[in-house]
């Protein structure tokens, strides 16, 4: 086994995590740059900037570790972030990574006082990640399915009834994470969905909020433009407002719009909650299954 040395992260290591995020076809994070990541590093609430280190070989930065915690009562839930670069992979970097997290965490606890839930993220796509999780005496939590749907030329959009869509602004940060709150039973907080809308990633065009005709927030969805490939990180409906095709409007719409932003294809990969997604299964091709232990 190869032996690494992981240190804190610096500013003047972003340049090579971005490559590292953007050579892997499967990381959530591909397309990103090097002042997105820096960015993303400084999410209100989530410790992310001390936590995230750098893993080297002989000077060689071959992978990196980014923590982020999200703060639940009487504990911390803590998500990885990480990547080893393609070719030092199937050499133990990855086992010697996570044997790092977790004595990271166990020392954080202890100091702390509080106990922290690490959830891995083992993309099946990936040979040895799910093992490796399971080696360490992780258990399956959950799955989380990729949605790819290759047919944008193909999608009819039509209006939810009762319904308005609108990009939203500033002002919607609040009722943007309330959304989410409701939808996922997250801590979601404005400052964290206005650190989103102010960076460079946010487009109006690609942000769309639903109000119901009460003039209450009801659902939104994000969405980006990666190569040819459009992404979807969330779709949320509150819960009232779940099974009345919404999110089946709202998902068309945001195709629609990645269409004409360049598109060839969209996947959801992250955060849909299955009532809002249900009604359009029939649109989209389920790709393989990340598992998150």
């Amino acid at each position: 086994m190869i032996s690494v040395n992981v240190r804190p992260y610096q500013q003047s290591d972003a340049d090579a995590i971005a490559g590292i995020i953007n050579e892997d076809p499967y990381h959530f994070q591909q397309g990103i740059t090097s002042q997105e990541f820096e960015r993303g590093l400084d999410e209100p609430g989530e410790r992310i900037r001390d936590n995230t280190f750098v893993v080297a070989v002989h000077e060689q930065i071959v992978g990196f570790i980014s923590l982020c915690f999200s703060e639940s009562v009487g504990h911390w839930t803590v998500y990885s972030y990480s990547g080893v670069a393609m070719n030092w992979r199937r050499r133990g970097i990855g086992t010697q990574m996570l044997r790092f997290i977790l004595a990271h965490l166990k020392k954080m606890a202890r100091h702390e006082g509080r106990t922290m839930v690490y959830v891995h993220r083992a993309d099946s796509r990936v040979p040895g990640m799910k093992e490796l999780a399971l080696q360490h005496d992780m258990a399956v939590g959950y799955e989380l399915l990729i949605l790819r749907y290759t047919q944008l030329d193909l999608v009819a959009v039509s209006p939810a009834a009762g319904y308005s869509f609108h990009s939203p602004e500033i002002t919607d940060a609040a009722s943007w994470a309330s959304i989410y709150n409701d939808a996922f039973g997250g801590r979601k907080t404005a400052d964290q969905v206005i650190h989103e809308f102010t960076s460079p990633e946010y487009n109006p065009d690609l942000y769309i909020m639903a109000s119901h005709s009460d003039g209450g927030p009801a659902a939104f969805i994000n969405a980006k433009v990666v190569g040819e490939t459009g992404k979807i990180p969330t779709l949320a409906v509150r819960t009232e407002h779940q099974g009345g095709g919404l999110g089946k409007a709202l998902l068309a719409e945001a195709l629609s719009r990645l269409r004409a932003a360049g598109a060839k294809e969209a996947r959801i990969e992250q955060a849909c909650n299955k009532n809002a997604t249900k009604d359009v299964i029939g649109l989209v091709w389920m790709n393989q299954c990340v598992h998150l232990l």
